[in-house]
């Protein structure tokens, strides 16, 4: 099944993009915890549940991985589209036949935030704003004006948002009918058929509430984290492990007891970051089988584009250095080094 974009890059720079490091972001990282965290569950008002539609797919043809946390690369036909390290991370594109470097067109000149690819339209967030603009870079146009927003999801003709408040909010893709959906500080984590999905801030747990804002559900009592969806699968980290729950809060199981963060499934692959072994970069088959290590980076903030891997090692000397790696662990390439003073 085609799988909801969502591209997401959650950096901060100063105007002139120099020695700048991306700031810390709601929900990325999992405190380190040794056994599984449950709770007893909460009373939730709800009402009667709609029946489960098939996943709304929000961008085109190619299977893409979408990391909850930062993310900086996308697939969309036969073009890579990432927000460039190397440039303050402006959009650009390259040619998914350019194997050597990222080539490059330069779609925007200002730093591109969660940005997700709907047909042949580019929505993302910038200094608070959301935009839309042609995959060519044409017709840029300004949608809705905000302090903040923690996230964002582009499914059919709605945006789904999380303001500077953690709240959730939705407006037409052409900019009107800005409707609140949730007040109670939550993180979107997809959206699915007609649900929303999120996290809880003040309970961690998963839930997902009707797009008009009705019929709140709980999904599960486990304090997750590192949260990514794929099919009608939702993937997250408790104490470390990487589970598995379907979106109406069935099939719940542990799929490995790696300490696990950056989480991103792609296919029939959960890529991650394995803390157990100095935060290198592994892959396992989302039924728990096929564990592989794929480099020897600690790596962090992983996205999926195509067959290319891509992740960030802020390593020790303040330096940030952005890779890329084939899905099979082959053909490591530097994109770029930023300092971090």
């Amino acid at each position: 099944m085609k799988r909801t974009i969502l591209l997401f890059m959650a950096v901060v720079l100063l105007a002139s993009c120099v020695k700048t490091a991306p700031p810390e972001t709601p929900d990325i990282t999992e405190p380190k915890q040794t056994e599984e965290i449950t709770v007893s569950t909460p009373v939730v008002t709800t009402t009667t549940p709609t029946t489960m539609a098939t996943p709304i797919i929000s961008s085109p043809s190619e299977d893409i991985s979408v990391n909850y946390g930062r993310g900086w690369a996308v697939l969309k036909d036969e073009w890579i589209y990432f927000s460039n390290p190397s440039d303050c991370f402006y959009l650009y594109r390259h040619h998914i036949s350019n194997d050597s470097n990222l080539g490059e067109k330069q779609l925007s000149e200002e730093i591109v935030s969660y940005f997700n690819i709907v047909g042949e339209w580019i929505y993302y967030t910038s200094g608070g704003n959301i935009y839309k603009i042609c995959a060519d870079g044409s017709k840029r146009e300004l949608l809705h004006q905000t302090p903040g927003i923690y996230s964002m999801y582009v499914v059919d003709d709605w945006v789904y948002y999380n303001d500077i408040e953690i709240n959730i909010y939705k407006i037409r893709t052409d900019g009107s009918g800005e409707t609140q959906i949730a007040d109670e500080r939550n993180t979107i984590v997809g959206v699915v058929g007609d649900w929303v999905c999120y996290r809880n801030y003040w309970d961690s747990f998963l839930y997902r509430i009707d797009t008009n804002g009705s019929g709140r559900e709980l999904i599960n009592n486990k304090v997750s984290f590192n949260v990514d969806i794929f099919d009608d699968w939702i993937y997250y980290t408790n104490a470390g492990n990487i589970n598995k729950v379907r979106i109406d809060g069935t099939g719940g199981e542990v799929i490995i007891d790696d300490d696990s963060q950056f989480i991103v499934v792609s296919g029939d692959w959960i890529y991650y970051s394995n803390m157990d072994d100095n935060h290198y970069l592994y892959r396992i088959c989302t039924d728990g089988t096929g564990r592989e290590k794929l480099n020897s980076d600690a790596s962090s903030y992983i996205n999926v584009a195509g067959d290319w891997v891509y992740y960030i090692d802020y390593g020790i000397y303040k330096e940030s250095v952005y890779y890329r790696i084939r899905t099979d662990g082959s053909n490591r390439q530097i994109l770029a080094l930023r300092g971090m003073d």
